[in-house]
């Protein structure tokens, strides 16, 4: 008993150690605007220059900072610009921060390590943290992360180098968080947050490498006009301020992060060329049956901290009601559950969800559509579990579709039920098109890294 409550206290200890080092990073971050862009910057070796990344300056001549600890907005003027590393030097001449983070705590870091950043994501103007585990990649340059049609493109933009030293983040960067520091558990800054690229869905982010911040005291580019208008195509496009959208049970946060049609998705997630988790026979079976999906379009909701991504077909609103997240069409004919849960008993947790959906449609006999359905889980080389089911009804008129995924001590359970939708004379959805939509739905749906 002894040794239980030895180990409790420590635990609770190291959290509250953890916690006070958040507290304190989170009094050298700053909000920046530039032109039309906000991301995020930290005050770094002074309190009146900032770290920034390049691609979140939009007018190299009208950048603002906002300091919560003064509740002000501060203009500040281009000290340093590094192509290189996409990251610039900020100098504020009327403010001053008392708090900013030093060289002396720059140091490197090691795989499955435990990091997080402070930041502001899209149009919120609260800062917020995020956690991450460092990944592991064959080699430590950003070009070793990227495909050849996002290499590609940062050659025609000019920047980062593709020979820039990074640290591949397990984990979400939310669209503000560029520029924000990376940090360790004991406040070694490893890094600043900068990507940034999409994989379908889901996506895949990285921070450049805290020894950066050295070579950007003696860089000497200028600023790169000419390549304004590429950034936006490079890095996943900002949510505008009306569109930006966080749905939240007080438990988990789902925050809208991207809008994209199927085509859009699907080139960086190849989920034509992939047959993995079942969408390339589901693609199969669209294409045969001559339906066109490349325009549908999807808003993309992400969990940040246990990685849960949602897909719905773009326009749903995403609701919560005693903790379950739900979306309806207008007329209700189509509606979608979305629990989510930490649980050291998946298995059961996902009895009970089906549970609650037998309690919740009324329909306690449901029949198998092995059509639609995966033969066994999927098990992903990242320890997470998917498994995808379908399900009919005759009476009352049903059609079930089901994503269970699992992710450590985290199950994530998505429901679509379709009402009076399914034509039990021929065994087709009475509208294909509609019913494909939210098909392609379920399967995005998913755990990002």
């Amino acid at each position: 008993m002894r040794i239980i409550l030895f180990v409790l206290i420590t635990l609770l200890s190291l959290s509250n150690v953890h916690s006070g080092i958040k507290e304190e990073v989170s009094k050298t971050i700053v909000r920046v605007k530039s032109g039309n862009k906000f991301s995020t910057g930290f005050f770094f070796e002074s309190g009146k220059q900032i770290i920034a990344t390049l691609h979140s300056i939009g007018n190299p001549n009208q950048i603002e900072v906002y300091l919560p600890s003064q509740k002000s907005w501060c203009n500040v003027q281009l000290s340093r610009i590094s192509k290189k590393s996409d990251l610039v030097l900020l100098s504020l001449k009327n403010c001053e921060s008392d708090h900013y983070l030093k060289t002396e705590n720059i140091a490197k870091t090691t795989i499955d390590s435990k990091v997080f950043t402070v930041g502001y994501y899209g149009s919120n103007d609260k800062y917020q943290d995020r956690d991450f585990t460092v990944g592991l990649i064959e080699g430590k340059r950003l070009k070793d992360l990227l495909e050849a049609s996002a290499e590609q493109e940062i050659r025609s933009l000019g920047f980062p180098s593709l020979d820039t030293e990074i640290v591949y983040l397990k984990g979400q960067l939310l669209h503000g968080f560029s520029g924000s520091p990376i940090v360790d558990l004991n406040g070694k800054i490893i890094g600043v947050a900068d990507g940034g690229l999409e994989n379908g869905a889901a996506g895949i982010s990285w921070c450049i490498t805290s020894s950066a911040l050295k070579e950007l005291i003696y860089a000497t580019d200028t600023f790169p006009v000419n390549s304004l208008q590429k950034v936006n195509t490079l890095f996943a496009e900002e949510i505008a301020a009306s569109d930006a959208k966080s749905i939240s049970n007080e438990q988990f946060t789902f925050q809208l992060i991207k809008s994209r049609t199927f085509d859009e998705l699907n080139a960086t997630g190849n989920y034509t060329e992939y047959p993995e988790m079942g969408m390339y026979q589901v693609l199969q079976a669209l294409d045969q049956e001559g339906i066109v999906y490349n325009n549908f379009s999807f808003d993309i909701y992400l969990e940040a901290t246990t990685g849960a991504t949602i897909a719905l077909p773009k326009g749903m609103e995403l609701k919560q009601e005693d903790g379950l997240f739900y979306a309806t069409t207008y007329d209700n004919q189509i509606v979608i559950l979305i629990a989510l849960y930490e649980t050291y008993d998946v298995q059961q947790m996902s009895l009970e969800f089906e549970n609650m959906l037998q309690a919740a449609t009324g329909v306690y006999s449901w029949q198998l559509d092995s059509r639609m359905s995966f033969l066994i889980p999927y098990y992903r080389p990242d320890n997470v579990v998917i498994n995808r089911k379908a399900f009919f009804n005759y009476q009352p008129n049903r059609y079930l579709l089901e994503a269970l995924a699992a992710k450590d001590y985290t199950f994530f359970g998505v429901a679509m039920v379709f009402k009076e939708a399914f034509d039990f004379n021929s065994y087709e959805f009475i509208d294909d098109n509609l019913a494909a939509k939210y098909i392609l739905a379920q399967q995005l749906t998913t755990f990002t890294n």
